[in-house]
């Protein structure tokens, strides 16, 4: 039974009730409702006298009162509990008794199938059960208890909640039924006419189905209750309305008509408009909306490969959590515009701009390397978007122009972003923002630039030199057919690569003239450039060796880096004290001590600042050491500034005055409290640009040596702080596991605030302990000196005990100890999987050289098991033989099917036997088949079975419920080696991908 108060379409309110029978009903049938109102008030009265007893009616009384009043109420309590139950009981056997009696099974052929009749007495047993239910409610304990009675309430019809929209799911009688699907169906030609779908044909469907719809209702309006008549008598008006309309639309006539799905009553007017004839313009806006869905499709794709890169990066520790926030959110709002872009739905510009500010945000949160980075980064995403939202604004301005041209223009006009992205990026814009964020001078980034892009052709040169010099049986052993073809293409690509690379190296080292030019007296780059300098002589004599004219070639680089050293020399050979003084070196080092103390003063220190400002401030004392003292860093012997120049002893002077402050930084930065370290500091050495009153030079420098005592003491605060280091990893599992370092372990430091400031104050003290060391053990001599090599010995020492026996790997170091513990999984795992002693791996530089030029025809086939295992994600072996093995799978049953429907073909079937290992390489993606949905997991073959049963050596997708895990101990059991069975070709489709 529902209750139902409505409005028709015509504003006349109507209540009633839907759901009861129109007839019929028996005076016997309201014992039920009587009897259940009887037994609440029964209760209530139970409760009452429970009440009676509590705690809070003792309050005001004695006693005696109290006693008596309890007696009082459980009496009542006990009479009204007998009522209660014999209501209940006869209430009961009433229920029983009747289902009994007319109650027909479905197979049941004894009894009638239709209900007593009406006129005839009740059964002997039923009128019974009716009297003993009726003197249970005429109990003494019911006296004041008044009985419900039903009374006549207002009837909605099925017919009526079909016209006022409200018949649900509820079961309808066949005239009901009929009404609601004549409904149904002028709501659809409705819908059509609206659209424009042919609208002859359409007008004259819809009158047919309203002549249904007027003749259904009529039927009934003469025997429907009172309060279903003024919702048909309504309806049939305004369905004769509207029929009117359709046959009779005269210019100027009201029209009536009703809302599809509401049934809401709309007023229309007619006014004849000539057609208007459709555009150019118009149709090449229809066919770019038709490629707009296209675009959608596409976006969807492209949003759904973002969002597993971005959760491949979260799995991995390498997302902050608002990055990944706003990523999720931008790629859950992507893909909703993508799906309404497919269907053709319009989508409000301001929806883009949200989207580039998701894009905006998530590239400012991210966690970068460096701040050149982060520079390049944030700059590359704001300049994108920008670009792609005046597009966008631009493009939909000529979408609304008459001209057809223009309209096509304006389409093409949005698709422009990423081109003009990659223009801009040709031009050298990021590179150039990388410049001039970097902490370097512009020229010296500049010349690391070049030599980064020279790294590329120089590492595919040394890859084919590489591939050309191994032996025939070496490279049958990684997979090569042919071995002299092979060489024959590697030869081809070292020439070609090689007059690629003589054009970079023309570009470098001008790049090398102008850097070392702004280095000559800058606050820093001659260590770097130097540095950049060695790797590329190493790197180039190994590219041109036994190159026909490269003793020539070679010949000149080296004149040319001496002439750049003979300008260095020239620089500051007759630099006078005053020029000394105004080297911007000093000025930088001043600045950056003040920026540095000033963060060592504050109450709460950020020791990430504080480790980016030390490492300048080292690097910039690093640069005016090494101009007059390069032979303790390795790169070259002579100084830069000779020991007789007129400003050497200025220089050395202001030198001593720059280490000593540093100095007296580092140790108060090692000191438990840095800022009373800082307060407690005799004096405060002098600004290396404060001119002196007496004549330059001659006022004494303040000592830039390190005592011994000083470092013991660095080096007791340095192992206290290793002692107060926060939970972490295990240290053992982190040089046992490469995933948990890789992974786990970079994971745990961003979930952990507490832990990444931790690690980045103890990496600031450490590198100012070795420092602090290192000066020391320079400055010692005589007796003193064993003590200092002793003592640097323990440094080291300590610095050992934090990286391996404790574990507290900083993030630079999580690479360097992945990849060496990977080495020594991938060294256990190999044998295992069929890789022969002595098999030389392939050098990421051979990788290089075979994914291009004429040896990228080669490199099919060409891959050892360790270069494969290298690609598992997730590798993990445990340290028992029973366990699984992390990321390795054995594959067993259907791989490719092809789809019927509701079954699938088998096409190609592995069996267990056949001993088919692989790796997961890559994020899955969802797939549906007959089968249901599962997700398709990119592997890699690991053994020559899989290499064989799956087509070759290279990363394929397979479907989950094929992989099964593999324990250490099965890897012993040599490979079966058995006939291919016939398959179907790989790749052949074998499901609907989502």
């Amino acid at each position: 039974m529902r209750l139902i108060e409505a409005t028709t379409a015509a504003g006349t309110r109507v209540e009633g009730v839907a759901g009861l029978p129109a007839e019929g009903l028996r005076p016997a049938d309201p014992l039920l409702s009587q009897s259940e109102a009887a037994l609440r008030y029964l209760e209530s009265q139970i409760e009452t006298q429970q009440g009676r007893r509590s705690r809070s009616a003792r309050r005001g009384r004695t006693r005696a009162e109290y006693d008596a009043l309890a007696a009082d109420s459980r009496t009542r309590e006990e009479a009204f509990t007998r009522a209660r139950d014999a209501v209940r009981a006869a209430r009961e056997a009433y229920v029983r008794t009747v289902s009994d009696e007319i109650w027909r099974g479905t197979h049941e052929s004894g009894r009638p199938a239709v209900a007593p009749d009406a006129s005839r007495p009740l059964p002997a047993t039923m009128a019974s059960a009716e009297q003993a239910l009726r003197n249970a409610l005429r109990a003494p304990e019911l006296g004041d208890f008044t009985a419900p009675e039903p009374g006549r309430v207002p009837v909605i019809t099925d017919t009526a909640l079909v016209l006022l929209r409200r018949s649900g799911e509820a079961p309808l009688d066949p005239a009901a039924r009929r009404v609601m699907e004549a409904n149904q169906q002028a709501d659809l030609l409705r819908q059509r006419l609206l659209a424009g779908e042919r609208p002859a044909q359409t007008r004259v469907e819809l009158t047919a189905a309203l002549n249904e719809l007027r003749a259904a209702i009529s039927e009934q309006l003469a025997t429907v209750p009172e309060a279903s008549r003024t919702v048909l008598a309504e309806e049939l008006v305004h369905t004769q309305r509207e029929l009117e309309s359709l046959v009779r639309s005269e210019e100027g006539q009201v029209l009536f008509s009703r809302e599809p799905g509401t049934g809401r009553l709309i007023e229309n007017r007619v006014v004849y408009e000539p057609a208007v004839e459709r555009t150019a313009a118009d149709r090449v806006r229809t066919g770019a909306e038709r490629a707009g869905r296209v675009l959608g499709a596409v976006m969807v794709i492209q949003t759904i490969r973002e969002q597993q890169e971005l959760e491949e990066r979260a799995r991995s520790g390498r997302t902050t959590v608002v990055e990944g926030l706003a990523g999720t959110t931008h790629n859950v709002q992507g893909l909703t515009i993508g799906l309404r872009m497919m269907s053709g739905i319009h989508v409000h510009p301001g929806e883009f701009v949200l989207m580039s500010a998701l894009s905006f945000t998530q590239a400012v949160s991210a966690d970068y390397a460096s701040r050149e980075e982060a520079a390049v980064a944030i700059s590359r995403v704001a300049i994108t978007e920008g670009i792609n939202l005046f597009l966008m604004v631009l493009s939909q301005a000529m979408m609304r122009s008459g001209n057809p041209y223009v309209v096509a223009a304006g389409f093409g006009i949005m698709l422009l972003g990423g081109p003009i992205v990659s223009f801009l990026d040709y031009l050298g814009l990021f590179d150039a923002i990388e410049r001039a964020s970097a902490f370097l001078p512009s020229e010296v980034t500049a010349a690391n630039q070049e030599l980064r892009d020279l790294m590329t052709e120089y590492r595919a040169i040394v890859g084919a030199i590489q591939l050309g010099q191994r032996s025939d049986a070496q490279l049958h052993a990684v997979g090569v057919s042919d071995p002299e073809a092979l060489r024959r293409s590697a030869a081809m690509d070292i020439d070609s690569n090689r007059a690629s690379a003589r054009a970079k190296e023309r570009e470098l080292l001008a790049a090398f003239e102008r850097g070392y030019g702004r280095a000559r007296t800058e606050y820093a780059g001659l260590f770097e450039l130097d540095t950049l300098r060695a790797q590329f002589l190493q790197l180039r004599e190994q590219v041109h060796r036994g190159e026909e004219g490269g003793a020539e070639a070679a010949t000149t680089v080296t004149r040319r880096f001496d002439e750049i050293d003979r300008q260095l020399r020239e620089a500051t050979a007759t630099m006078s004290e005053q020029q000394v003084r105004e080297m911007p070196q000093w000025s930088h080092l001043d600045e950056g001590f003040d920026e540095l103390e000033s963060l060592l003063r504050a109450e709460e220190i950020d020791w990430q600042e504080v480790r980016e400002k030390h490492v300048e401030v080292q690097q910039m004392l690093r640069n005016a050491r090494y101009r007059v003292d390069p032979a303790a860093f390795g790169l070259r012997a002579a100084p830069l500034m000779a020991a007789a120049a007129p400003g050497r002893a200025t220089y050395d002077r202001l030198l001593a005055t720059a280490e000593a402050r540093l100095n007296r930084d580092e140790f108060a930065l090692i000191a438990e409290s840095p800022r009373a370290a800082l307060s407690a500091s005799v004096g405060r050495p002098a600004a290396t640009m404060t001119m002196p009153s007496r004549p330059p030079g001659a006022a004494p420098a303040p000592s830039a040596d390190v005592t011994l005592m000083a470092v013991e003491d660095a080096l007791r605060a340095y192992r206290t702080l290793l002692a107060r280091a926060p939970g972490h990893p295990d240290a053992a599992l982190l040089h046992r596991d490469s995933e948990a370092v890789a992974v786990s372990y970079r994971r745990f430091v961003a979930e952990h605030g507490d832990y990444a400031a931790y690690l980045q104050r103890l990496q600031t003290v450490e590198a100012s302990l070795l420092r602090l060391a290192e000066r020391a053990l320079s400055g010692s001599g005589g007796a003193a000196a064993g003590t200092a090599r002793d003592l640097a010995l323990r440094v080291r020492a300590a610095v050992s005990e934090r990286r391996d026996r404790d574990g507290l790997l900083f993030l630079d170091e999580i690479d360097p100890v992945a990849a060496r513990v990977r080495a020594t999984e991938t060294r256990r795992l190999a044998p295992r999987l069929g890789e022969a002693a002595g098999t030389r791996p392939l050098t990421a530089e051979e990788l290089a050289a075979l994914s291009g030029g004429r040896l990228e025809e080669h490199a099919a086939g060409i891959s050892t098991v360790s270069n494969r295992l290298d690609q598992v994600q997730g590798l993990r072996i445990p340290a028992s033989e029973d366990e699984n093995i992390g990321g390795v799978f054995r594959v067993v049953g259907t791989i490719e099917s092809l789809p019927l429907l509701i079954t699938e073909i088998p096409l190609t079937t592995i069996r267990e036997d056949e001993n088919v290992l692989v790796g997961r390489a890559g994020a899955s993606t969802g797939a549906v088949s007959p089968r249901g949905h599962f997700e398709m997991v990119r592997v890699v073959p690991l053994n020559a079975a899989a290499v064989s049963r799956l087509g070759g050596a290279g990363v394929r997708s397979l479907p989950d419920y094929s992989l099964r895990a593999v324990r250490l101990r099965d890897l012993a059991a040599p490979a079966v080696t058995l006939a291919p069975a016939p398959s179907a070709p790989a790749g052949s489709a074998a499901e609907v991908r989502l």
